[in-house]
């Protein structure tokens, strides 16, 4: 399988179709911890059972537990009471058990009287009597027993201590249940099924309370009407809730799958469909319809209905909402209930792969990655809380506290470094008191702060770090009454803070641990005071400081409050119902939030922290990232060294998701960057080597492990490192030169004969000296070049020993591509360059010195670690040349010049050597990439006269890159060094190597472009942390997209400016953009572009510096179809928002989208878009290198009074002066203006015909008056002009001459001599070959164009009149030769005239008049092609294009004419038909021709007085001479004027269309060699003109210009003050070298 191959299967799922959605892509990253898996046999076995039952009360604390084999039978619960049923399998299982509530969970055993029969299920209690029923019996048992506080005891009854109620048949018992009447009043509720199998609720009493009476009776509580359609059709399942207001809500599906619906005890609907299962929480009830639809796994497809309870009494299916559904979304429905009491679950902590879960006296770990419960560890006492620790000795390695009910921390510790196995370790750390708080640090939870109640009710604050216990108490100073609140802060030493409401006080700490054990050193940091405690009523969890200080955020379950610093007021958000939050950056909040007015439903959310300062709540951009069922189940945490969340997302399972707002995602279990040897990025995964030999690897995607693989042990690499000089040398850490990477073994110095090794290197010319080399202080170590092959196999290219000269001290190896050359560069500025040589031993080598390069320019490559000045093979380097002031590349062998660079393409003059050198980079051995201060930059060969390969505009670059030399780093290699969490730089830079890669590198092919965009990060803090993936996307940008896209509504105002910017710069899966999603939302596109124009300009009121401030682009780039947002516009006739995207690209600079809508240009035209003109000129710009040029004498061409041709869009400059000026006396300032439009000027382009036949049929004459419409035109209009009067229109003339000649002279108006015939045969020879010629060329026409042809009405002047011709002249030979077959219409035979010859109309028989028609036809056509080529011309151009406007503006009046003439025509008929001999008509077409006479004043009128009616004829006649003659004809002559008055106008514009038609008709006519040396391709249009009078008084033009002649100026002075310089320390040295003799001399 090949590569490419290989790569598709690997995206081909998820990034490569369209259907990759975010729904799909979280689930992807995320891995899931099933809870509902974590009962294993060993669990079972340290519980002695399979099931635990457990009740909860309303502080969600577990007040009654019960280990049992098998799952309860039956229970019921009522406001004091739990009743629950044993399987009969189990122990004690003729018992029925009774949990009081109110006896502190003490337990009465009542002794089952039914235990034979299994239906008895439904049970209550009311007044000290138990009701135990079936379907149609009712035990009630008197309960004489006094149940014990917190204990047990056993009842059994008597017989005359309970009896038995049987209801009457059908009716059926369904349940038992009680509300708050019931409750206080005398009487229990039942719901009984009737004989239309409907519920009736109904209250039971039990009169007397005397068993032997049974006075038991029955009260309906709402009337039950009775309905004829249902029976025989059981209830087989009831569900129901009562609220707090008493009001009930029930669903019940009978046999059948029908349902029914009540409210508030009363049947109130009952759908007609059938379903197949249901449920009811206190939100809504649900219903499950009936499907077959299943996934490849098995799982159901089906849909079911949700009922909110909110439409009370309207319940039905009219209000539902369709859902999907889910196993795991059914089981939810019944968690909601429980969600606010039931908290299983009390702690979780992730470290690594290990995921630890804490409930009851159990702390288990799952392993993430085997998706398996690895191990359970047991404890004596409830586990509260989970702590993460970093150990005394080895603060990098992790292990966990286990805090119990007791007070104990037990430790739990990797049994290894991998950690992968936990033990359980023996000692134990005891905290004083019992536990009320505990709060842990942000930053990685490894420092917590614990908050005891010990004895007399005092209160104690202990500290817990590092294995160590420290009491804070005294730090502290903690008073009754004050809370203890973690505290998120910009201090990353801050951890939490002590409210005190009767000081009015709020105190943050902060932990100073910088002592070697890292012992916590808690100190008081700040206080902030505030007003009105009383506000504060509700217990806060967190406070969260901002970025700007002026506010801190108080946040508790339920209220958020905001308090303002400096003046201490606090404003309350209500109902925010955050359970437990993380802050990330400093402004993400990500938070477990239940509902509430501000969000509807309960989940996992993800808020702007500076929101919640400048917005009320409600407005506040509350994004929920996944549905959470909270309630009380708040845990969340944040493991900084995974970059990894958790949330409890159900009863079910964990959730563990990367940080959603990045663009870069963790690799899950790596471990410390220093345990690793290489590493390689391979399509879509990462695979990295550790020291132990184990290739681990990664999904760059997903950032999930993928698979271990250990090497064999012959592979053994545990002694290496990868080498580097000094710590910060990060030269085979970064991404530069792998998966290759440089090892050396320091463990295992070798012995070697020096003098053997550096042979010549030893010897001195001066007799007994030690050379340098011999004393320079050195070690000779191992080392060795490895390669990651695939993810179970590396290659070892090759070892050898070379000499190190020891940490701190320079020395860098680099190697060529095949691995054949190495340089060396060592301190002292020494390079040598040597040559691998194989040893005898395999795999083994050496290097010889092949010479050590002198003059090597070190100032230069000191900018970065990588080698970036020579290239990959190392045969060549760049150099500067001083003295040329040039740079070149010189070969390595001889360090001879290879190639000048042009000071066109790197210019010292203009650009500090070194700020050059920062911007160059070697692509391949003969290529290179350069960029100017522009931000331009192109690829070129340098081995083909520095020919352009590529080139682009890159977007947002740093000013500071390009313009100070003192920046660090070099821009190819170092730029995109940056932290995991700096989002905006990120993307930015994200977009940036996205278009690099799309234009300078030719990328196209989805595969390449998700190499891209799918990277990997090894620069995190400077290639000493972890690797990240990093994406061109996040999860959090890409879903509010998606929102864009489907909600018509979305509120985009609640989104800042910094929120949009980063939306705005991801690149999404499919290479989409922001601008993709929303093309159809035009108030979102409005809403963007309005709000990065304002935050502009807003950064450009507020900085010092304008220049440090850079516009904001969003990427407008094409997806993997090659669609922009634009496209996607005008693809769904979206005409508004592309008008508007066009509109705000205006600005932009340039390069930065108009090649991605260059083939778009001709439907933009044929759109008609109001801003396209002002567009195409806004496109004319200024580059930095054209505004150089101020003064020259312009070279005009053509007429024009500018001059126009193309150039590159980083030209040289000598080719700019080549190309627009001449060598004149008289200069004159002058302005170069570059035209931002790919393509459309180039012959070589099919999208220049297609924009140009766009230009021809355009309506909007007012187009042609753009200046950047009238330079493309001008600047192909020559060529076209000259091909057309060459090719076309010389020997049309030629033709027509002949062809006047031919009729005029050889068509029966000479005698038939024989030079006569001569000439006639030679013109018909010439008059063939010309219409063959001209035929020919309309045939290419046609096969170019397809039916397109027959829609211009010049192309029948063109191909009718060859034909023509060639048939006149056909029957003309055929008639001289006289063996032409004749038909005659008028006669049969010839009559032959007095003379005896035959007349020439009916010479042969021959039809002349048919013949007299086509040749007629003929002339008047070859006439009007004259007129064709008139359009050539300007000064008759316009008139040509005034008839056709003038013709096209009168076809609607000639339809008009014709009917008004066609209408008194036949009325005349009618006339002239019923006058016999004096009939004036003929027949239908003669009445049409006589009303066209009249029109035009021909008036014959003598039979009139002889028709049958004279009178009606004579007012026939007027009404038609008047309408015809005078209203008609003044009209049409109105309609010519007014079409003439718009083109007299509009002569310039109607001229430049007229060229712009002939251009897009005969563009077919040039060569392509032609069109390839008029050039174009890849080039711009650059237009140059003289200055203005009112320009050049321009202020500010004048201020430009002397700005840049002085600038010119201190150049000049710079340069020879430079060589002045050079020349004096020269003679400096010259003096120095002379001195020693002097002195010698004068001694």
């Amino acid at each position: 399988m090949s590569d490419s191959a290989k790569f598709k299967d690997t995206f081909h799922k998820k990034y490569l179709q369209e259907e990759m959605v975010t729904k799909r892509f979280l689930k992807s990253i995320a891995y899931e911890v099933q809870l509902n898996q974590i009962v294993d046999p060993k669990l079972k076995e340290h519980y002695g059972g399979n099931f635990m039952l457990q009740i909860y009360d309303k502080t969600c604390e577990n007040i009654f537990e019960r280990i049992l084999q098998y799952d309860i039978v039956c229970w019921n619960i009522f406001y004091d009471y739990f009743f629950f049923k044993l399987d009969p399998r189990e122990k004690d299982s003729d018992w029925i058990y009774i949990v009081y509530f109110k006896q502190e969970y003490g337990v009465v055993k009542i002794k089952d009287i039914s235990i034979d029969d299994s239906s008895f299920k439904n049970m209550g209690i009311q007044k000290q009597f138990f009701y135990y029923a079936n379907a149609k019996e009712i035990k009630i048992i008197e309960l004489k027993v006094t149940p014990p506080k917190g204990g047990q005891i056993e009842y059994s009854p008597q017989t005359q201590q309970y009896a038995t109620y049987v209801i009457n048949q059908p009716c059926k018992i369904l349940n038992i249940f009680e509300n708050s009447f019931s409750r206080d009043g005398d009487y229990l509720m039942m719901g009984i099924e009737t004989d239309d199998n409907q519920i009736d609720f109904t209250r039971l009493y039990f009169w007397s309370k005397d068993l032997t009476k049974l006075d038991v009776e029955f009260y309906q509580y709402r009337e039950v009407v009775k309905r004829n359609d249902v029976r025989d059709d059981p209830i087989i399942k009831f569900k129901h809730v009562i609220q707090k207001n008493e009001i009930q809500f029930g669903i019940a599906l009978r046999q059948s799958g029908s349902v029914d619906l009540y409210w508030n005890f009363t049947l109130t609907n009952s759908p007609e469909e059938r379903f197949q299962d249901i449920e009811i929480n206190f939100k809504a009830l649900f219903i499950k319809r009936f499907t077959s639809e299943r996934d490849k796994d098995g799982n159901d497809l089906g849909k079911m209905l949700s009922i909110s309870l909110e439409h009370e009494q309207r319940l039905g299916i009219d209000v539902s909402e369709v859902v999907n559904f889910r196993v795991s979304k059914w089981k939810e429905i019944f968690y909601d209930i429980i969600r606010y009491q039931v908290k299983i679950f009390t702690k979780i902590n992730l470290v690594n792969t290990s995921f630890f879960v804490a409930y009851n006296k159990v702390v288990s770990i799952f392993d993430i990655v085997k998706k398996e419960w690895k191990i359970h560890f047991f404890f004596p006492s409830d586990v509260i809380e989970l702590l993460r620790n970093q150990k005394k000795t080895k603060h990098n390695e992790l292990n966990v506290g286990a805090y119990l009910e007791n007070g104990d921390i037990r430790m739990i510790d990797p049994a290894d470094a991998s950690s992968e196995t936990w033990v359980l370790s023996d000692k134990i750390h005891k905290i004083e008191g019992k536990l009320e708080m505990i709060v842990s640090d942000w930053r990685d939870m490894a420092s917590h702060y614990i908050l005891t109640r010990i004895s007399q009710g005092k209160t104690k604050i202990t500290g817990f770090q590092k294995d160590q216990v420290i009491d804070l108490n005294g730090a502290t100073q903690f008073k009754e009454g004050d809370e203890l609140i973690r505290f998120i802060s910009t201090d990353l030493q801050e951890d939490f803070v002590i409210l005190s409401k009767s000081e009015k006080i709020i105190k943050t700490f902060t932990n100073q641990a910088q002592d070697k054990d890292g012992q916590m050193n808690v100190q008081l940091k700040r206080r902030f005071k505030f007003n009105e405690p009383e506000k504060v009523n509700e217990k806060l969890h967190t406070m969260v400081a901002t970025k700007n200080e002026e506010q801190v955020l108080l946040i508790g379950d339920k209220d958020l409050f905001k308090l303002r610093v400096e003046n201490g007021t606090i404003t309350i958000l209500k109902d925010m119902m955050i359970q437990s939050l993380q802050v990330i950056d400093d402004e993400y909040v990500y938070s477990l939030s239940n509902e509430s007015e501000i969000q509807k439903s309960s989940g996992f959310y993800i808020q702007n922290a500076n929101q919640f300062l400048e917005k009320q709540g409600k407005d506040a951009s509350n994004f929920k990232l996944k549905g959470a069922i909270v309630g009380c189940n708040d845990l969340l945490d944040y493991y900084k060294e995974d970059q990894r969340i958790a949330y409890m997302s159900n009863y079910d399972s964990i959730k563990i998701v990367p940080v959603l707002h990045r663009c870069a995602i963790g690799f899950i279990g790596m471990r410390e960057r220093k345990k690793y040897l290489a590493f390689k990025k391979q399509k879509d995964k990462l695979i990295a080597l550790d020291k132990k030999g184990t290739l681990t690897t990664w999904s760059i995607q997903t950032g999930k492990i993928l698979e271990h693989n250990t090497l064999h042990k012959s592979a053994d690499n545990s002694s290496y490192s990868i080498f580097a000089w000094e710590k910060n040398d990060i030269t085979y850490k970064a991404s530069w030169y792998q998966p290759r990477v440089l090892l050396v073994d320091h463990n295992h110095p070798v012995d070697i004969n020096q003098a053997e090794y550096f042979g010549d290197r030893l010897t001195c010319s001066l007799q007994n000296n030690v050379s340098y080399v011999k004393i320079e202080e050195k070690k000779f170590l191992r080392y060795k070049v490895i390669e990651i092959i695939n993810s179970q196999e590396i290659e070892e290219h090759f070892s050898f020993v070379h000499p190190n000269y020891g940490e701190g001290r320079y020395q860098r190896m680099f190697f060529s591509d095949d691995l054949q050359f190495m340089l060396e560069r060592i301190q002292n500025q020494r390079v040598f360059f040597y040559k691998r040589e194989e040893t005898l031993i395999p795999g083994e080598i050496r290097w010889v010195l092949i010479r050590r390069l002198k003059q090597f320019p070190q100032d230069l490559s000191e900018c970065t670690n990588a080698n970036f000045l020579f290239s990959p093979n190392l045969q060549y380097y760049l150099d500067y040349d001083k003295d040329d002031n040039m740079f070149v590349i010189k070969t390595t062998f001889d360090q001879q010049n290879h190639r000048l660079i042009p000071q066109g393409l790197m210019n010292p003059s203009k650009e500090k050597v070194k700020l050059i050198a920062k911007k160059f980079k070697w692509v391949d051995n003969s290529k290179i990439r350069i960029m100017n201060i522009e931000g331009f930059e192109k690829t070129v060969d340098i081995n083909d006269n520095f020919k352009e390969i590529s080139y682009c505009s890159v977007p947002m670059v740093d000013a500071h890159y390009l313009k100070d030399e003192n920046m660090p780093g070099h821009f190819y290699y170092d730029v995109s060094i940056t932290e995991e969490h700096k989002t905006k730089e990120r993307l930015q830079r994200k977009f940036q190597e996205y278009y690099e890669a799309y234009y300078s590198d030719n990328l196209r092919s989805p595969f390449d472009l998700y190499e891209v965009l799918f990277k990997v990060d090894y620069n995190i803090d400077n290639c000493n942390g972890k690797l990240v993936a990093d994406l061109s996307f996040s999860y959090f940008h890409w879903k509010l997209a998606e929102m864009m896209r489907d909600q018509p509504k979305f509120n985009i105002k609640r989104y800042q400016a910094k929120d949009l910017e980063l939306l705005a710069l991801n690149i999404f899966p499919y290479g989409n953009t922001v601008l993709h999603y929303a093309h159809k939302q035009l108030y979102i596109i409005r809403r963007f572009y309005k709000v990065m124009e304002q935050e502009y300009k807003r950064k450009l009121e507020s900085a010092e510096d304008h220049e440090s401030v850079m516009p904001f682009q969003i990427p407008f780039v094409r997806n993997f179809e090659g669609k922009t947002a634009i496209h996607m516009c005008l693809q769904n006739q979206n005409f508004k928002s592309a008008d508007i995207i066009l509109q705000k690209l205006c600005n932009s600079p340039i390069d930065s989208h108009s090649r991605q809508i260059s083939d778009i240009l001709p439907d933009l035209v044929e759109a008609e878009l109001p801003i396209l003109g002002v567009y195409l000129d806004s496109r004319i710009k200024q580059t930095d290198q054209l505004k150089d040029f101020r003064r020259g004498a312009i070279k005009y061409q053509n007429g024009l009074d500018y001059a126009v041709n193309t150039v590159e869009l980083w030209p040289d400059s000598d080719h700019i002066q080549k190309k627009f000026f001449m060598q004149s006396n008289i200069d004159s300032e002058v302005v170069l203006e570059l035209l931002d439009v790919p393509s459309v000027h180039c012959y070589q382009e099919k999208v220049s015909e297609q924009f140009f036949e766009a230009l021809a049929d355009c309506k909007k004459i007012d187009i042609f008056k753009h200046k950047s419409i009238q330079a493309i035109i001008d600047h192909k209009w020559p060529l076209a002009k000259e091909q057309t009067i060459k090719l076309l229109f010389l020997p049309f003339l030629f033709y027509h001459l002949l062809f006047i000649i031919y009729s005029n002279v050889f068509n029966g108006q000479t005698e038939q001599t024989d030079s006569a015939l001569v000439g006639d045969r030679v013109i018909s020879a010439f008059l063939y070959l010309m219409s063959i010629y001209f035929l020919q060329n309309e045939i290419r026409q046609i096969y170019m164009s397809g039916l397109d042809y027959l829609s211009s009405i010049w192309n029948y002047a063109d191909i009718i009149p060859p034909i023509f011709i060639i048939v006149i002249v056909s029957i003309h030979l055929k008639l001289q030769q006289g063996n032409f077959s004749i038909i005659n219409f008028d006669t049969v035979d010839d009559v032959p005239e007095d003379d005896g010859h035959v007349s020439i109309s009916h010479k042969g028989g021959v039809d002349l008049a048919a013949l007299a028609c086509i040749h007629a036809i003929a002339s008047l056509l070859m006439w009007a092609k004259l007129l064709y080529f008139l359009r050539i011309f300007k000064q008759t151009g316009y008139l040509i294009r005034m008839l056709t406007e003038v013709i096209s503006s009168m076809r609607v009046f000639l339809v008009v004419l014709c009917i008004v003439m066609i209408a008194f025509g036949e009325a005349f008929l009618r006339f002239s038909e019923m006058s016999g001999e004096d009939s004036f008509i003929l027949n239908y077409a003669d009445a049409f021709v006589y009303t066209l006479r009249l029109a035009i004043g021909d008036t014959q009128t003598d039979t009139f007085n002889n028709t049958v009616q004279p009178t009606l004829l004579w007012i026939l006649f007027s009404i038609c001479l008047i309408l015809t003659n005078v209203v008609m004809l003044n009209l049409l002559i109105a309609i010519i004027s007014e079409a003439f008055e718009i083109i007299n106008q509009n002569s310039e514009q109607a001229n430049y269309q007229e060229r712009a038609r002939i251009i897009a008709e005969n563009s077919y006519l040039i060569p392509k060699w032609k069109k390839k040396s008029f050039g174009g391709k890849n080039q711009y249009l650059v237009m140059a003109r003289e200055l203005q009078d009112q320009e050049i008084q321009d202020p500010q033009v004048e201020i430009q210009n002397k700005l840049l002649e002085v600038s010119d100026d201190l150049h000049k002075l710079k340069k020879e003050q430079q060589t002045q310089n050079e020349e004096v320390i020269n003679t400096l040295k010259e003096i120095r070298s002379r001195l020693p003799a002097v002195v010698q001399a004068a001694k």
